[in-house]
């Protein structure tokens, strides 16, 4: 998968490119040569995407170039979180610019430039997601008598709340329960009744 990390970025540069010539050539997007003749007809956001999205599109693919070098490197991690994190805002950066200047032409590069930031940050969700599960069933597990005795208290404070009405979220705040235990916790009051 760390191909298509890099591959993906430079790929979207490359689009970016060509949907800025394209731009270019349709008058969408002003040069330097015609600054007589669009002027009036653009927008700013048009105006600020001629002379910044062109050198972003060429600044991406040598992002993705560098990328590709320091994952294969393994004694490049010095500076390797700072790097990934500059990556990612200019990505976006020249994701939204590319959008507000060339519209749809740039929307499949936009894309393939934010489809890394946006994988990192889905499996770095579903990794929390699986470290709370498994941390809390190891919490059941290894609970001593006085430990058990306290969730005992929480759970019947849960309870009490649960038939007065109380919001789930004030539940968990003064509990400290999970969201999930205050859902069986109800199921099973419900069920009982």
């Amino acid at each position: 998968m760390k191909y298509f990390d890099w591959y993906t970025q430079a790929m979207g540069g490359v689009l970016g490119l060509i949907a800025c010539i394209y731009c270019y050539l349709n008058g969408d997007l002003m040069m330097i040569s015609n600054i007589n003749g669009n002027f009036d007809m653009l927008y700013f956001n048009e105006l600020i995407a001629s002379y910044t999205l062109y050198p972003l599109c060429i600044f991406i693919f040598i992002l993705s170039i560098i990328r590709f070098m320091k994952s294969n490197n393994s004694n490049s991690k010095v500076n390797k979180e700072s790097f990934i994190r500059f990556n990612d805002i200019m990505l976006y950066f020249t994701a939204i610019i590319g959008i507000l200047g060339c519209k749809q032409y740039f929307i499949i590069a936009a894309l393939l430039i934010i489809f890394y930031p946006i994988k990192s940050r889905i499996n770095y969700a579903r990794e929390n997601k699986s470290r709370d599960a498994n941390d809390n069933d190891i919490k059941d597990e290894t609970l001593s008598e006085e430990d058990l005795a306290l969730v005992s208290t929480k759970k019947d404070m849960a309870i009490d709340l649960l038939n007065n009405n109380a919001s789930i979220n004030f539940i968990i705040e003064v509990t400290g329960l999970g969201h999930k235990e205050i859902e069986n916790l109800s199921k099973d009051i419900n069920s009982c009744k």
